[in-house]
């Protein structure tokens, strides 16, 4: 089944990579970024705009820089 994925709000992504084990770093991000990590992996690691919502295409990107199919983002939604 194909996932189309679509803006999404910044606050409702935060709860999905959480539940997926990752670590959002308000702190650690340059501007108006934040750094989201996997505390297991380090190499799986991106930066999330403050923007509300997030575009579907930083949103892929995001994703495939963390290693995250669409498919279990969206269960995590």
């Amino acid at each position: 089944m194909t996932h189309h994925l679509r803006n999404i709000a910044r606050r409702k992504a935060i709860k999905a990579f959480r539940e997926l084990g990752f670590e959002i770093d308000e702190s650690r991000g340059k501007g108006s970024h934040a750094v989201i990590y996997h505390h297991d992996d380090s190499s799986r690691r991106t930066t999330l705009p403050q923007r509300d919502p997030i575009a579907q295409g930083t949103l892929r990107n995001m994703l495939r820089d963390l290693r995250i199919t669409p498919e279990d983002f969206s269960e995590a939604l």
